[in-house]
């Protein structure tokens, strides 16, 4: 529901950050993680703002951050061509994914944590993540990987492409277990550059360039509906809203209807990020503003980084 939300006490910037990749919650709700360009990844305390671990370990920025399905295990994806996979309770270093041939862009858990995939090069891997095992390499149809993730239950992973020239543009069902091609969700005219799944599974969210985020059925493939946002978005946990990162503003989104339902600002640059936490009383945004915001009832705090930059690929 919308309410438990608590937009009515505003926003509260917990911290100023350089660089504003990615953002995660931890199952709990109780700590987000977000990558940075000094290489990076910050886990804090959601009520106080304080930075609880920095693990540290790539030589170039992190482009993305997930924290794993049962709170145990964060994974990070960097342009210095690696994935890592932490300790989400000490911040050591569990494993070292190698293997991709340029920059890593993109990571997603499966369900169970027992499996991440990484993608890079126009290549998907998928790893075990006790061993570091690789166990699966799919080969995208596209030259541009945008964004992949597992499905709720799992079975597929789903991946968005295009080609050099941001055409050619497919959302792409593959089986998990044998990476095997499935269903293709075409019809869009520019890339799709971010995605997420309503939790029972049934709707898949996809954000394109043209600023408009489709939601479809993924059964039928069809389209259900068509909101204004870009480039990113979150499901509520109970699948009944959706809130999308908007210019300077996230916009929180009627699932059933398409109508908006609240508009909620103050950063004053565009909104990169935007997600839920688990229990959906919260959501947090990370800005080009370098700033990391949540809604909450939380009285104002502010925390200021300043991470030494180290060597780094641009990708």
């Amino acid at each position: 529901m919308l309410q438990t939300l608590r937009v009515d006490k505003g926003w509260d910037t917990l911290w100023h950050v350089r660089g504003d990749k990615s953002i995660s919650f931890s199952p709990d709700g109780a700590i987000v993680a977000f990558a940075s360009k000094d290489g990076a990844v910050r886990l804090c305390d959601v009520v106080t703002g304080a930075i609880l671990r920095t693990l540290e370990g790539h030589i170039s920025s992190v482009k993305s951050v997930i924290i794993s399905p049962d709170g145990k295990m964060v994974v990070s994806a960097s342009g210095d061509r690696t994935a890592r996979l932490w300790d989400a309770k000490t911040g050591n270093t569990l494993q070292i994914l190698r293997g991709h041939t340029e920059c890593v862009k993109l990571a997603a858990f499966a369900p169970s944590s027992r499996v991440v995939a990484t993608a890079s090069d126009r290549m998907i891997r998928l790893w075990d993540t006790a061993t570091a095992t690789a166990l699966q390499t799919i080969r995208g149809r596209g030259e541009l990987l945008f964004d992949l993730l597992f499905s709720p239950d799992g079975k597929f992973i789903v991946s968005a492409t295009s080609d050099e020239y941001g055409e050619d543009v497919t959302v792409q069902l593959w089986d998990q277990a044998t990476g095997a091609p499935l269903k293709k969700l075409e019809g869009m005219a520019v890339p799709v550059v971010f995605m997420a799944f309503c939790p029972n599974g049934e709707v898949l969210a996809t954000a394109s360039t043209d600023a408009i985020v489709r939601l479809w059925d993924v059964a039928t493939g069809a389209i259900l509906q068509r909101l204004k946002g870009f480039p990113s978005m979150s499901f509520s946990p109970d699948g009944k809203v959706v809130a999308t990162a908007s210019g300077k503003n996230v916009r929180i989104w009627d699932v059933a209807t398409g109508a908006s339902r609240q508009t909620l600002k103050g950063h004053s640059r565009a909104v990169q990020s935007a997600a839920f936490s688990p229990t959906g009383e919260m959501v947090a945004s990370a800005s080009r503003d370098k700033t990391v915001r949540t809604v909450s009832g939380m009285s104002q705090r502010f925390t200021y980084l300043e991470p030494r930059l180290k060597r780094s690929w641009e990708c």
